[in-house]
């Protein structure tokens, strides 16, 4: 801004100092008129700095306008970068998910099964030489369930072959009803507080779980075909019924069990080898009901033992737990122990509890060893009736006989056709003897065209009744049982 006196005022204020007064009024009319000629450049540099700055606020309120809607703009974009970034986590979850199904099916697919000579043999035998034998003989009406039963032998027999530490160690099932805390007592035994089996309110155990000591946890899945993968990725979520769902088929079609290795107390299980099953009862709300009820039923069958739990909190045995048990082709014979879980729920009347389920149990034809109410929680137990669940564990933390019990169910298997069989020859005997009763008969009134007619007869019908195939059918029978036992005795030769 220029300066307020000029040169010129200057100039004549110094020529006021030196002229005399007379001459001084021209000089500050002079002085008077620069004067206000500077007002007025002064006054219209202020007006035009006014407007400057005038120009300045609007140019300032302007810029802070577009500041805050900057601002605005970026939390937006903040808020949004910030769904996306939710959204692309949850998208590389999920993608991270169907990589390691799509790889888990992949390897199923893929997993060769465990070289055995012996093994083969015996599948061999099972769907070529018996399939064919079942479908030529009729004696046996419980056929469906006698190929099941030697499927469940090959199942077995696939999974000792694939996982030898089975050998020798003594299968106790762990069955009972929906929600009964059937996985929650399994987790009590674990020691490593790191490893769990899947548990909840909703049905949760899906696929058969064979759990068994091992130094460090190791879960495997094994295939139909008799090869198995590890599920490092996967691990224990494989058990649930909601990831088995999330494949969007029935992976059990393709992968019937697992294996899990956990820290279990040595002393106490080194050699029993415990399986998890699906809650047999179709209260169970679940699409897979039926589908859970039969798998809980073939495994409890070719177990050793049958530790059957039921929820303390229901207070009671129910009469599906007890028809279920009876409905096993095999109830008089397995032993049966019962848990009452949760019973850290009921700890005041937990003895009328095990005084009730003992007296149930006793009126039953089931082959009962007794009773334990255990806490899962806490790892202790509230009393037993008739044997403690330490003295059960110890009656099968053994070295098992596993190649005899096999091989006793195969001998189970063929001697229902064999009695089958023997029962139509006996009464096909019968007949045909009976009939020639009456040949006799005729032949001793001495009517010999009429004997003729009638032996002809009888002996058209007699020749309908295909003893001799039976028989034949008989010993063809005995001989798949042979083979069949052979072949299990060489698998345990190649895994010994």
């Amino acid at each position: 801004m220029k300066r307020l006196v000029t040169d010129k005022v200057r100039d004549i204020l110094a020529r006021l100092a030196r002229f005399w007064v007379w001459r001084r009024r021209r000089w500050v009319e002079r002085l008077s008129a620069e004067l206000r000629h500077s007002e007025t450049q002064l006054a219209g540099h202020i007006s035009k700095q006014e407007r400057i700055i005038e120009d300045a606020k609007k140019q300032l309120c302007e810029q802070r306008n577009a500041c805050q809607a900057l601002e605005e703009k970026n939390t937006s974009l903040a808020k949004d970068l910030s769904r996306k970034s939710a959204d692309l986590d949850k998208l590389d979850r999920q993608h991270q998910e169907l990589d390691d199904r799509y790889s888990l099916v992949k390897n199923l697919l893929s997993a060769g099964r465990t070289p055995s000579t012996a093994m083969d043999n015996f599948r061999s035998i099972v769907h070529g030489d018996y399939l064919a034998f079942a479908n030529e003989e009729s004696s046996l009406a419980e056929e469906a369930q006698a190929f099941l039963h030697l499927q469940g032998i090959e199942q077995e027999l696939e999974l000792i072959t694939s996982f030898p530490s089975l050998y020798g160690k003594s299968q106790i099932a762990i069955s009972g009803g929906f929600s009964a805390g059937k996985t929650e007592f399994l987790n009590s035994l674990i020691l490593d507080d790191s490893v769990r089996l899947p548990t909840g309110i909703e049905t949760v155990t899906s696929i058969p779980t064979y759990l068994t000591y091992a130094e460090q946890a190791i879960v495997q899945g094994y295939t139909v075909s008799g090869g198995k993968v590890s599920l490092e990725g996967a691990g224990l979520k494989m058990i649930s019924h909601e990831y088995v769902k999330s494949f969007g088929f029935e992976i059990r079609k393709i992968m019937p069990f697992l294996s899990v290795g956990v820290q279990l107390d040595p002393d106490r299980f080194s050699h029993i080898c415990f399986i998890d099953t699906p809650g047999y009862d179709p209260a169970s709300a679940t699409n897979t009901a039926e589908h859970d009820r039969v798998v809980a039923k073939r495994f409890a069958e070719g177990a050793e033992a049958l530790l059957w739990v039921i929820g303390a909190d229901s207070g009671q045995v129910s009469n599906s737990d007890i028809e279920f048990i009876e409905s096993l082709s095999n109830f008089a014979d397995i032993p049966v122990y019962v848990v009452l879980s949760k019973a850290e729920r009921r700890r005041d009347e937990i003895d009328d509890i095990l005084d009730l389920v003992d007296m149930t149990f006793e009126s039953t034809s089931i082959n009962y060893l007794g009773v334990s109410a255990e806490d899962s929680i806490f790892r202790g137990d509230y009393g037993y009736r008739n044997m403690s669940l330490d003295t059960f564990f110890s009656i099968y933390n053994r070295s098992s006989h596993i190649e005899k019990n096999l091989c006793d169910k195969i001998d189970a298997v063929f001697g229902m056709y064999a009695d089958a069989i023997s029962a139509d020859i006996e009464k096909y005997e019968a007949i045909i003897g009976s009939l020639n009763s009456v040949d006799l008969d005729v032949f001793g009134e001495g009517d010999l065209t009429l004997s003729e007619k009638v032996s002809e007869k009888i002996g058209d019908v007699s020749s309908r009744f295909m003893v001799d195939s039976l028989k034949k059918q008989r010993e063809k029978s005995t001989d798949i049982a042979i083979r069949l036992k052979d072949s299990v005795h060489k698998i345990f030769e190649e895994i010994a």
